[in-house]
């Protein structure tokens, strides 16, 4: 039994997606500011976070981006601060840090 809705998180956000009976999230994911911009964009797939995830600020800039499998950090992983700049970019493998481009 799949259920759509819209969720009240704060005063400063919505969300949209899919939940499996059980709490076990499943599908697409995306959390809204109150101004109507994307604040978060993401998967999940039997209950662990999957593939692609992306957090916004309020006004839109990209904030973080990264990929991740069954729940682990995978690949590469940005932050970004509020101009925009690269802050943080890593690379994990099973959520281990691999490499860290900044340092």
């Amino acid at each position: 039994m799949k259920l759509k809705g819209l969720l009240l998180l704060t005063n400063e956000q919505k969300s949209k997606g899919f939940f499996i009976r059980g709490n076990n999230q499943c599908g697409e994911f995306k959390y809204y500011w109150g101004n109507g911009q994307l604040g978060i964009h993401y998967f999940y797939l039997n209950g662990n976070r999957y593939g692609e995830y992306k957090r916004y600020y309020s006004d839109g800039q990209l904030y973080r981006h990264y990929f991740s499998s069954k729940g682990r950090l995978q690949g590469e992983f940005k932050s970004y601060d509020e101009n925009g700049q690269l802050v943080e970019h890593k690379l994990y493998e099973n959520d281990t840090i691999i490499k860290d481009y900044l340092k």
